[in-house]
């Protein structure tokens, strides 16, 4: 911390000065890394940069990790999100074979008069607009389940 001793019109005069971006100059990024490298991480945090510049200047050859890495909290939530949305898949995909139509078969007559005699020839009643398969097919001779 720094206490400077001015009056009034010099403070906003070094106001204004501190917060022109051309008066504020460019550095090397290697001497500046240089010497942050020789300070505490308390005084390199001091002097207010942030994790990630820091990590750029201090590891430039490192991966970048402070860059990309989520917090844990982001992670636990992206691990939550992740397995809702493998539960919705897999939910999905159930529902979608529950509900395929690919196992059923319609039978066409030419009348009303040509079913009741194929409901008769094999024991169903009229009126029975869905049957089950395998029911059907038990009632044919020679079926033996294979």
């Amino acid at each position: 911390m720094s206490i400077v001793d001015v009056d009034e019109h010099e403070e906003e005069n070094m106001n204004l000065a501190l917060n022109n971006r051309n008066l504020q100059g460019e550095w090397s990024e290697d001497l500046l890394a240089e010497l942050l490298a020789g300070r505490t991480e308390e005084d390199q945090a001091a002097h207010g940069f942030t994790d990630v510049e820091l990590d750029y200047l201090l590891n430039p050859s490192g991966d970048m990790s402070m860059m990309t890495r989520d917090s844990e909290e982001r992670q636990e939530t992206k691990d939550k999100l992740y397995d809702i949305k493998q539960d919705r898949a897999a939910m999905n995909e159930k529902l979608r074979k529950d509900n395929a139509i690919d196992f059923y078969a319609t039978l066409l007559f030419e009348d009303a008069t040509e079913r009741d005699l194929f409901y008769k020839a094999f024991g169903l009643m009229p009126g029975d607009n869905y049957i089950r398969g395998i029911d059907l097919a038990r009632k044919l001779p020679g079926w033996d389940g294979g």
